[in-house]
């Protein structure tokens, strides 16, 4: 008893699918698939991963930068404030400066999600996938 016919033509129109995919790549369309052709892919994948994601962190350094400037704000605002003597006016300074604040850290909000939460997540994954692959293999 074998297969239907259906699924016969099925499996050669998925591996037609798959084949024009690869030889888009450069793998050519005769070439036979074997398990270490598979584990030496998946181990290059791996490898690209991790040195993309290891170059991508340095540049993200100069966003640190960042914090210098905001911390000399704060400061020369803080200084601008004490040495207002008029109550009123300095009154309005905090309130000028709590909106600019909240401002900013708004700011700050976008650039952690955006940026640094999906690359430190995807960090983490791969460091555990990577960790758990040589503790399984010891």
């Amino acid at each position: 008893m074998g297969f239907p016919d259906c699924l016969k033509d099925f499996d050669s129109t998925a591996r037609k699918c798959y084949i024009f995919y690869q030889e888009s790549r450069g793998v050519p369309r005769n070439k036979e698939i074997s398990f270490v052709t598979l584990v030496t892919s998946f181990s290059t994948q791996a490898y690209r991963a991790i040195s993309t994601i290891l170059v991508m962190l340095p540049n993200l350094i100069p966003l640190v930068d960042g914090i210098v400037y905001f911390i000399r704000f704060v400061l020369d605002k803080m200084i601008d404030i004490m040495q207002t003597e008029d109550h009123k006016e300095s009154v309005i300074k905090i309130a000028i400066l709590l909106g600019e604040l909240i401002i900013i850290n708004f700011i700050i909000f976008i650039i952690l999600n955006f940026f640094f939460v999906p690359v430190s997540v995807l960090t983490a994954k791969l460091i555990s996938k990577l960790s758990s692959c040589l503790v399984a293999g010891s």
